[in-house]
């Protein structure tokens, strides 16, 4: 994969022991603003906006980002249609992976993600709010 070839470069190239990756996930929110017109519908109606991904390799040292070389990436729409052909979904993926692996591949992984991330939120707000058990080890889950 070329983020983890990259990765492993730099870390290769860095006086310390370790590096640091900083990953964020963001909403961007756009919904009362109509003169963006390349806004996406999320979840619902007015769940309008961007969602962005970023990562950012710094040193443990000093916390310095890491140069790199950009990243080759290439863009998968995935769609959902219902009987009448009508698109019910939309997803823009970006992917790092080789052109080996297809774009209806990619989708069906970023799908078994998503069941994933589906789960959790359930447990955080349907009556499972784990966070707040306060529980000092894994094991304690499951009395």
């Amino acid at each position: 994969m070329p983020l983890l070839k990259a990765a492993h470069e730099a870390v290769e190239r860095q006086d310390g022991e370790y590096v640091l990756c900083i990953h964020d996930g963001s909403r961007l929110n756009y919904g009362s603003h109509e003169a963006k017109r390349d806004r996406l519908q999320m979840s619902h109606q007015c769940d309008v906006g961007y969602e962005l991904q970023s990562s950012l390799l710094v040193g443990a040292e000093d916390g310095a980002p890491i140069p790199g070389a950009p990243l080759a990436l290439r863009l998968v729409v995935s769609r959902l249609y219902d009987a009448r052909g009508q698109v019910l979904a939309e997803w823009y993926l970006l992917s790092a992976l080789l052109d080996a692996v297809s774009d209806a591949q990619i989708a069906l992984w970023y799908y078994f993600r998503w069941q994933i991330e589906s789960f959790f939120k359930l447990l955080k707000q349907a009556g499972h709010p784990l966070e707040r058990w306060e529980q000092e080890s894994g094991s304690a889950l499951f009395k």
